[in-house]
């Protein structure tokens, strides 16, 4: 069962999420057991393209699980600009 993003973490309804419309026409839904930390919604023209953008704050607890995969820095390489 998945649940309405915005409307569950702003408490507000989202407004009209195209430029010429009234009502809106996009949405966010995901599975309760995402940890939504904060949601937006940001204004037409905000990114490419005539709809609004949704932003989520998503915990990496409940994307990766309690331990996360070590990022590991690749090996440095000598770079050579003689020609």
């Amino acid at each position: 069962n998945f649940q309405d993003v915005m409307k569950a973490v702003t408490g507000e309804p989202v407004p009209a999420t195209y430029f010429r419309g009234s009502k809106p026409i996009n949405g966010v839904w995901v599975s309760p057991d995402f940890d939504i930390v904060s949601a937006c919604v940001y204004p037409v023209g905000f990114g490419v393209g005539d709809h609004c953008l949704f932003g989520l704050n998503i915990s990496s607890q409940s994307l990766l699980g309690a331990s996360p995969p070590m990022i590991k820095q690749p090996p440095a390489q000598c770079l050579n600009t003689t020609t």
